[in-house]
């Protein structure tokens, strides 16, 4: 009885930034297109990446992604029911958010959606009753979801409106009088919504980039005007509100080209000031997306524009803690943090191997707790005549092999089998590694997720290590 042991050699082609800021990490990236203009929302549990433009081919996106912060993983779900959105906009409130607006391939849609981010389920709302439009300013405050200013084929706008989410219903509120613009920067702290920046009407074929601010009384329907942003005019960024703070991120400065880096600012509305902080790794970026978990923030999508030599649409994910105190609260979880006053979101409460090449991999783990097992290959029955009382596995998982040890593969006999191997970047596979125990000849195929052969080659082993180059 033969036996075959293949090994998987993978050539990597992964890109990585040129520098990472000291206080941003970098996690899993969703799958799908780099994009601008992507919808961001979230809830304790997870959040919501779906939409937004391909930078590629300007194809207006539905895909939906969802992140799973404890598990640090994404899964793909169904389609956005409101079709391919570009410069949409999302808000939410624990586990509701509310989507709408933007454009598709016939123009600005006035659909407007609820979706239940504990389940993923989405239910159509009252449409909006007042314009279409591109990039408004969105705020959830004081159980209402206020829109305005925005573009669309008329140009900037300044209008103002509020959807009740107990009634179902929108009503006009006190317009904007401060200039119509679009790509504003925005955020909710407790009742009221902050609102300014963006791009304005041009003056005498000059470009409007502002830098003023504005506070609007939700309940009171009235704008209370505030200092000007310290630093430069900018459009395009994107923005949160977190712990009683508002934060702007990134987008592009007063000539509308990238700023100098991916600012970040956080505004007390205490002292009606700003405060610069770290800046997110990389070059700036226009029109990315953001949402908050615990006590961190989260950048994903947007252009890098300066990126060189062509700019960079991204769809990836990087993560700043907003607070220094966080961490895991809860005494009956395995990652217990004693010093910290914050809880994060990150409470485990399964503790097991985390290593997927291990034999013992526990897939409900998310706390490493050093029991890892690594794969001994071979014959594991022992009525075999082949018996090998040290192996452990006749399959195991592994990745790229760089030494001459019999490295991860799998054990075969004499039949047809499949191996599946999934991966995240893009992947070359130039070659596969045989040992057979005699000569035979096998036909190798490689397919893709469709069953579809990629490539069909015959080749005729000899005793021992065999190379087989695709």
């Amino acid at each position: 009885m033969s036996k075959t042991v293949f090994r998987l050699l993978l050539g990597l082609l992964l890109s990585f930034p040129a520098f990472a800021q000291e206080d941003w990490v970098q996690m899993p990236s969703p799958d799908g297109a780099g994009r601008h203009h992507p919808i961001t929302v979230a809830n304790d549990a997870y959040a919501y990446v779906l939409a937004g433009q391909d930078g590629a081919t300007g194809q207006n996106l539905s895909d939906v992604h969802r992140y799973d912060a404890v598990a640090n993983a994404w899964t793909t779900l169904e389609p956005f029911p409101g079709g391919g959105r570009g410069y949409g906009y999302g808000v939410c409130e624990g586990d509701d958010a509310y989507i709408g607006f933007g454009s598709n391939n016939f123009g600005f849609p006035t659909d407007f959606w609820h979706l239940d981010m504990s389940t993923g389920q989405w239910t159509a709302l009252a449409s909006f009753p007042g314009d279409g439009r591109n990039h408004p300013a969105m705020v959830y405050a004081a159980g209402h979801v206020v829109v305005g200013l925005g573009s669309n084929d008329d140009g900037n706008l300044g209008d103002w409106w509020a959807y009740n989410v107990e009634t179902d219903a929108w009503e006009e509120r006190t317009p904007f009088v401060w200039g119509d613009r679009h790509h504003p920067f925005y955020f909710g702290i407790d009742d009221v919504a902050y609102v300014g920046f963006g791009h304005g009407n041009s003056v005498n074929d000059n470009l409007t980039i502002y830098r003023d601010f504005y506070a609007y009384d939700v309940v009171a329907d009235a704008w209370t005007v505030l200092d000007d942003f310290p630093g430069e005019a900018r459009v395009a960024g994107t923005q949160f509100g977190a712990n009683g703070k508002g934060y702007v991120l990134s987008g592009d400065g007063d000539n509308h080209g990238p700023l100098d880096d991916g600012e970040f600012w956080e505004y007390d509305p205490a002292t009606d000031g700003w405060t610069e902080l770290p800046p997110h790794p990389g070059g700036a970026r226009w029109a990315p997306g953001s949402f908050v978990q615990g006590c961190y923030a989260y950048l994903t999508g947007g252009m890098e524009g300066a990126a060189v030599p062509f700019p960079i649409y991204h769809h990836d994910l990087w993560r700043v803690s907003l607070v220094s105190d966080c961490g895991c609260t809860d005494e009956d979880a395995v990652n217990f943090d004693d010093d910290a006053t914050t809880d994060d979101g990150s409470c485990c409460y399964v503790a097991g191997c985390m290593d997927v090449t291990a034999v013992n991999y526990n897939e409900e783990a998310c706390q490493p707790d050093g029991s890892c097992v690594a794969p001994i290959l071979g014959c594991t029955n022992p009525a075999s005549s082949n018996f090998d009382a040290e192996a452990n596995t006749e399959i195991a998982v592994g990745g790229p092999i760089t030494t001459g040890e019999l490295g991860a593969g799998s054990f075969h006999y004499n039949d047809n089998w499949d191996m599946v191997f999934s991966v995240f970047e893009p992947t070359r596979l130039t070659s596969v590694d045989v040992f057979a125990q005699g000569p035979f000849t096998i036909d190798v195929y490689v397919k893709n997720a469709l069953g579809v052969a990629l490539t069909q080659s015959a080749f005729s082993l000899v005793t021992g290590w065999n190379t087989l180059n695709l």
